[in-house]
């Protein structure tokens, strides 16, 4: 009776071994390729939590960019790795869609480790299209204000803007160091941009009363606006509020 048992038992370890070597290859990569997919979608949310947000990702709303110098250094680490994971990958095995998102994959993470080779550019944080100064209005604007939840994460939200202040001064003025970052025409643009936009606002009112339905994109009020700010913020250089902004030429 022995025998036999210890007959069975071999046959069974045999036949665990034969399914273990034989194990789909394009279902293995294919799993492999997803954990790194959903690494880097994390990462690119943790990195824009306000694109999160947009896009109606939970556990991103309380969040804002974190541009410390160690998150930096953390996320050009992870970029290295996953490279090398993808080019462990058996990329062969793929096929269809999986395949297009590894080719695209790969590619994001080779433009971004050789990107690494040029620190200088990591301190551009602060620009006319973008940065500390809009960050906030863009997180009230797509925030959704639907539960209690979503307040609390908000003013979570907001109480982590010193924090991002205080991390794009430290890549400032590292860019300022190397001559890469120059603050006085972005401030120039910043200015003209913000007086633009409230000139836009004044006079929308003025033309569209309370009551009355708001015309978007009122090309009148927008061109008086512009001249105006233009005319206010060559005055804020002339007299002194960015002294010689004029002759700073935009990034």
């Amino acid at each position: 009776m022995r025998p036999l048992v210890f007959l069975a038992l071999l046959i069974t370890l045999g036949i665990n071994s034969v399914h273990a070597q034989t194990k789909d290859p394009a279902a293995e990569a294919a799993t492999q390729l997803k954990v790194l997919l959903d690494e880097d979608l994390d990462a690119t949310f943790r990195r824009n939590p306000i694109q999160a947000t947009v896009r109606g990702v939970p556990g991103y709303n309380h969040l804002l960019p974190d541009l410390s110098l160690a998150t930096l250094e953390c996320e050009h680490a992870r970029e290295r790795t996953a490279l090398a994971r993808l080019k462990a990958l058996d990329a062969k095995a793929l096929h269809g869609q999986d395949r297009i998102s590894y080719e695209l994959l790969i590619d994001k993470m080779e433009l971004a480790v050789e990107a690494q080779q040029f620190p200088d550019a990591d301190a551009l944080v602060l620009t006319t299209l973008g940065g500390l100064h809009n960050v906030l209005p863009r997180a009230a604007q797509v925030t959704p204000f639907r539960k209690a939840g979503d307040y609390r994460d908000y003013i979570e939200r907001i109480l982590a803007a010193s924090k991002l202040a205080e991390d794009t001064i430290a890549r400032l003025r590292l860019g300022m160091a190397n001559g890469w970052m120059s603050t006085r025409p972005v401030l120039d643009r910043m200015l003209f941009g913000a007086l633009k936009v409230a000139y836009m606002d004044v006079l929308s009112r003025d033309r569209h009363p309370a009551g009355s339905r708001r015309l978007p994109g009122d090309g009148f009020a927008a061109g008086r606006a512009g001249q105006r700010a233009r005319r206010l913020g060559g005055r804020s250089c002339r007299d002194g509020g960015i002294p010689g902004c004029r002759r700073g030429r935009g990034l």
